[in-house]
């Protein structure tokens, strides 16, 4: 249904997740309202410029979001640092 909205109007669309929920009917309305009804089982923003619609669809409504790990960046500035110590050093003059 994206897909026609797209070819229609000045729309785009993007979906980290497979939308492969099968919708039948017509809709009447604005373009938004029209998209709302469309993707109402999932959870989705609109940006607008302009007159041009971005769709992002974040996943379905009612998933749970699966944390995800940072990658730990040993140069980040407020990372701890340590100095090496060096043998024979006192450790009052660190």
């Amino acid at each position: 249904m994206l897909a026609a909205l797209n070819a229609a109007f000045d729309i785009s669309y993007r979906s980290p997740i497979a939308l492969d929920e099968e919708i039948n009917g017509t809709y009447a309305g604005s373009l938004r309202r029209v998209i709302s009804r469309v993707l109402d089982s999932y959870n989705y923003v609109i940006e607008q410029n302009d007159a041009k619609l971005d769709v992002i669809i974040l996943g379905r409504r009612g998933d749970r979001a699966v944390p995800v790990a940072m990658p730990v960046n040993p140069f980040h500035p407020l990372r701890e640092r340590r100095r090496p110590r060096l043998l024979g050093t006192d450790s009052r003059h660190d």
